[in-house]
């Protein structure tokens, strides 16, 4: 029951109902759940570069924590690996005490669990498994030949068997459940550099190819086959770190610590000294820095419709920036007023002249439409970022006719 006089309605904008979209420039996913991104650049076949594919999959050297910033680092031999931690209070790599000081011989990848670290050691033929950050030695199991190894959410290990050439299947303790369904995608075990696990338990493979660029693979749980895979659908299944770039000497992080007194990053080799230089390698942007998209005519159905609110469902990573604009008309094709302007110059203008347009704060997901009663809505969404990251919007809604507490009051006090 309510006192309102007139019903509350919406429109939605996303994949399902579609987004009315008029112009589309530098955008996509409009047709995908995922939502309305900025367009990705790059190649999109089955070969891609080291840095790129780091910003989703991190070298085996490297695993992340989940739900948290820290990172751990396996160093390479000689001389003896180490085991190394960093998380944001902790801005530089530091070695858990006593954990695996003077256990690891040549250790060649680890990979982070909730509850425990396994690490991969082609030195000692074994696979060491640790507490959180390291700080205890759980055990070993003797392993010839492991390879790159990931943390499987249906609580197992996959470990790439470099000797036997299969991908190994072990519960959390170590105990072998016998090889992974589908056999792999190359006859060259040891070119499998990275391994990892979406959130659909999807298994992937970043297979290293000899001009330093890698082939992608991917297979669900029972499947009997890898599949290639591209780099358009690594990007849907995982979402992208922070790191910024990847080579031979060492690796780069996005964030930076300015007025960290340790003076540690955001750029380290791989054995966890601070380089003050970045290293040097060339890195291409993952999406183009703008993106726009205009909207039909969307109409009420109300004549002298007084819009109430716009409200959407994106996120936002540091370094984006989303922005809403909104304009009302009683007509569905009025006169075209719009004219380019500063840094949009190079996109469609819109048909509202540029003083109609109400635009929302940058990266605002709610705010109130304060416009002349209209019965038809115009809407200008427009994304930005750094080139490596991006904006997803999933939804937006749009209410309407205007609500507010006066309505509750009966009409004789309204006045």
């Amino acid at each position: 029951m309510t006192c309102v006089a007139n019903l509350a309605q919406f429109r939605l904008l996303n994949h399902l109902v579609g987004w009315d979209a008029d112009k589309l420039e530098g955008l996509e996913g409009v047709y995908t759940a995922t939502g309305v991104q900025l367009k990705a650049l790059g190649d999109a076949g089955h070969s891609i570069d080291e840095s790129t594919l780091s910003s989703f999959i991190p070298p085996s050297r490297l695993a992340k924590t989940c739900g948290i910033c820290e990172w751990h680092l396996v160093t390479p031999c000689p001389p003896q690996s180490r085991l190394l931690v960093r998380d944001a209070c902790e801005p530089c790599w530091t070695e858990p005490q006593p954990g695996a000081i003077g256990v690891l011989q040549c250790a060649r990848a680890v990979a982070v669990s909730p509850q425990r670290i396994a690490i991969t050691d082609i030195g000692a033929n074994c696979i060491h498994f640790f507490t959180e950050r390291g700080r205890r030695q759980l055990g070993q199991v003797a392993f010839s030949q492991p390879g790159a190894i990931a943390y499987a959410s249906w609580r197992e290990w996959l470990v790439v068997d470099e000797q036997a050439g299969v991908l190994r299947r072990l519960d959390m303790t170590g105990v072998d459940l016998g090889a992974f369904s589908a056999p792999l995608p190359t006859d060259k075990p040891n070119t499998i550099d990275r391994l990892a696990i979406d959130e659909t338990c999807c298994v992937w493979l970043a297979v290293k190819q000899h001009d330093g660029r890698y082939q992608l693979w991917r297979a669900k749980q029972h499947d009997s086959e890898f599949k290639q895979a591209t780099l358009s659908e690594l990007r849907a299944a995982f979402k992208p770190n922070s790191l910024t770039l990847v080579s031979d000497h060492g690796f780069c992080f996005r964030e930076e610590n300015s007025d960290n007194s340790q003076n540690c990053g955001p750029c380290f080799s791989w054995y966890g000294r601070t380089l003050q230089a970045p290293p040097t390698v060339t890195v291409a942007p993952l999406f183009v820095a703008q993106g726009q998209l205009l909207s039909f005519a969307i109409d009420s159905g109300i004549p002298r419709c007084a819009w109430h609110r716009v409200r959407l469902d994106a996120e936002m990573p540091s370094g984006t920036t989303v922005a809403i604009a909104v304009s009302t008309n009683e007509e569905p094709i009025p006169s075209a007023q719009g004219v380019a302007e500063g840094e949009w110059v190079d996109f469609a203008a819109g048909i509202p002249h540029p003083v109609d347009w109400q635009e929302s704060i940058l990266n605002s997901d709610d705010f109130l439409i304060q416009q002349p009663p209209g019965r038809y809505l115009f809407l200008r969404l427009r994304l930005t970022g750094d080139g490596f990251q991006t904006p997803n919007i999933q939804r937006i809604r749009l209410d309407f006719p205007r609500q507010t507490s006066l309505n509750q009051l009966p009409f004789v006090y309204r006045d």
